[in-house]
């Protein structure tokens, strides 16, 4: 594994846990442990997609550019990774500030 592959993983991750949480009966608690974990875990990715917010960013794991800038950069990734699994869940406004603040990066 790269770390290119860091965030589309990451997000594919944690898109899979939420689609989950509205088939689980019985392992709910489960399913929200596992779902809070990645976010707590990978806040700075999460930050950098917009689907996340903290008072102090720097300090989250995970935020520096490196791995945004590295999935982008993969030639087998660039940015098919967004449009598949990173921000399914915002309008095309969104969509374009995010990958037009990976460009500036």
């Amino acid at each position: 594994m790269t770390i290119s592959l860091v965030v589309p993983s990451v997000l594919t991750l944690y898109h899979g846990v939420v689609a989950q949480m509205e088939k689980v009966k019985h392992l709910r608690k489960l399913v929200v442990t596992v779902r809070d974990s990645l976010k707590q875990r990978f806040l700075g990715i999460f930050i950098r997609m917009h689907m996340a917010y903290s008072e102090d960013p720097e300090d989250t794991p995970f935020h520096n550019q490196v791995y945004v800038a590295a999935s982008v950069l993969d030639p087998n990734l660039k940015l098919a990774w967004i449009d598949q699994d990173g921000i399914d869940d915002y309008n095309i406004d969104e969509k374009d500030e995010i990958i037009q603040e990976i460009r500036c990066e």
